[in-house]
This record gives structure tokens, sequence and C-alpha cells, in this order.
């Protein structure tokens, strides 16, 4: 089978012939690591996107936005990039920070005809051989666009006294994303990602009675407004996100990406398998960076024996300059090579 058909069979449970492999490299590692970096990918190709063809092989070549330095996004937001090739972050006073100034704000324009028609011809000449995934938001995702529009403290006194403006804002930013998400229609990717970091290290950001009163809903139009378009629904965050698993599997996400070294495998397992599939985020703020190769292989291992249920699990890992190259081989070697059990 190839790769398309591979991820469709995982994410349906029905029986693929192997573990799909999803790459998440930040561009610095190939700066880092050039052709040993590129040759590892190729020897266990992303069946999203296929073996790596071109890389950044130094700063100059790393796009603009992910350059060491200030730039305003196209949100009118100020942002700071710390480091070469990794995202940067809002600083400074954020464009709403007093709501006298709403009235000024300006949402980024739509994609225009030939934009769109240049993505399809692109989708369906990919998925031919792999499955295909479109990114519909600009930047950063729902809650954190209201974060970054807002400031952060702002937003939290927002959600404990919804004042008019912010119901505006909020619902015309959910009609944005909407309409984002209805011009993928003609494209017509195998899925749709999206996403919103909700966790610290321990705990969600917000009372989760909070957020199913007020987020829950809108995730659910979002989801099925990707639905409507044909697509499956593959969602992001960070962070602990316990108190809220089985309401992202009720809105009806396809495809869930949670940040592994805040939670147990025991505690995903027992919600996740069996339910809906997993893209892993295999712990990468101490196992992938400091860990041995035999213990990385040993922890993967154990991630499939309690996930995989005749599919339901992406192998994925999120790959960082501080990660040792026997490591990076590692992560994908143990999904690509695993002999799988399928039950009747």
């Amino acid at each position: 089978m190839n790769s398309r058909e591979r991820v469709i069979r995982t994410i349906e449970f029905r029986k693929p012939d192997r573990i799909p492999i999803s790459h998440s490299i930040a561009l610095t590692c190939y700066i880092k690591y050039g052709e040993s970096l590129a040759q590892i990918l190729k020897r266990y190709p992303d069946d999203f996107s296929g073996p790596v063809t071109n890389y950044p092989r130094s700063i100059a070549e790393l796009p603009a936005s992910l350059r060491k330095g200030f730039y305003i996004d196209e949100w009118g937001c100020r942002i700071e990039v710390g480091v070469d090739g990794l995202f940067g972050q809002p600083v400074g006073e954020p464009p709403l920070a007093d709501y006298s100034r709403l009235a000024d704000v300006k949402f980024p324009v739509q994609w225009d005809r030939g934009h769109i028609k240049n993505m399809a011809g692109t989708v369906a000449e990919r998925k031919k051989q792999y499955f295909t995934m479109s990114f519909f938001q600009a930047g950063c995702g729902y809650f954190e666009r209201l974060q970054w529009l807002r400031g952060y403290e702002n937003l939290m006194i927002d959600l404990v006294e919804m004042p008019k403006e912010f119901l505006k804002l909020s619902n015309e930013l959910l009609d944005w994303n909407l309409e984002r998400i209805g011009l993928l229609t003609e494209v017509s990717p195998d899925c749709i990602f999206f996403e919103d970091d909700w966790g610290t290290q321990n705990s969600l950001m917000i009372d989760p009675g909070l957020w199913r009163e007020f987020f829950k809903p809108r995730y659910r139009k979002m989801v099925e407004a990707i639905h409507k378009t044909g697509a499956y629904a593959y969602f992001h965050s960070d962070g602990y996100i316990v108190p809220i698993f089985n309401d992202l599997i009720e809105i009806g996400v396809d495809i869930l990406n949670p940040q592994f070294s805040c939670h147990t495998l025991e505690d995903m397992a027992g919600i996740f398998r069996g339910r809906i599939t997993i893209a892993t985020d295999i712990d990468r703020q101490r196992l992938l960076p400091f860990g041995r190769p035999d213990e990385i292989e040993g922890y993967i291992r154990n991630t499939i024996s309690l996930l995989w249920q005749n599919g339901g699990l992406i192998g994925r890992g999120e790959v960082y300059p501080e990660i040792p190259l026997e490591n990076i081989e590692t992560l994908y070697k143990t999904f690509f090579e695993e002999i799988l059990p399928f039950e009747s």
C-alpha cells in the first residue's frame, strides 16, 4: 500500500502494513546536521510529505519569519524570534490591549482564487502517493490568536467578565476561521490541521468547565466545517490537557497530537486506545535530547503496545538541534520497523 492508503487505514483502525511516519524537524537541524540528517529521513520517509529533497543549509536560507529579530505579522502583532529557525513569540503591547482600537483591527485578507487553484493542483498531485495535510490558521491557533491580539492577562480577564467587545472579537475570529476552512473545500486535502496550546506543564490554562462552555462549541464548529470539506480533523495541543481529552474526541477530532512529556502513557491509553488516532510527540524535554537510544526504543515500543489497536497511531516526534543524530534515527527506525500485532 502507498503512504496515503497507510495513513487512512491507520485513522480508520483497518490494519495498515506498518505505523505511518510523520516528520517534524526544526529547520536549524538541517543546518546543523545537513546530509546526515537528510539520509536518516530518506531511510524512514514521511508518509505525509515524502522524502526530503530540499532543505536549508544556512541561516540565510531560512524564511524571514524564522530568523532572529523582530517582525510584524499579518494581524499586526509584533513578533520576536529569539533563536534562528524556531517560531517567535509576541512582544510589546498587543494590538488590542485597549478595546477602543477594536474598530481599527483588520483581519488578514482571505486566499484569492489563484492561490486556491495552485494549492489544489499541488494537493491533487501529492495525493497520488502521500497523505496530504493543509493548515488554515494564520500563524497560531484560535485561543492563541486571541492571546496575541489581547495579551494573555487581558484575555484571562475577558474570559471571566465576558465583555461585549470580547464576544464580538471572538465571534468574528471564529467566522474568519470557518471561512478559511471553507476555502479548503476546493483544495481537497486528506486532513486539515489546527492547533492551540491549552496546557501548562501540569494543568489546563483555564477551568475545564469554562473551556467546555466557551471554547468547546467553537471548536465543534471548526471540526464540523473541516469534515464538510471531506477532510479528517487533526488537532495539536502542547501541555497537560487530560481534562479535555474526552471532549476533543466527542467533538469529532480524528487525529490528536498531545505533548507526551506532560502525560503518562497509561492515562492516554485509557482514554484514546481504539477511539482516536494519536500522532505521537515522543518526550522532547528529556528523552529525545538526553536519553540513550535503548531508552528511546523501549519507550516507543511501550507506546505502541499501549496505544496501538489495528491502527490509531502515527509515529512522530519533534526534532530540535539538541537531539543527537543517533537518537533521531532511533526515533523513526523503531516506529518504521516495529512488527505490529493485529487483533481479529
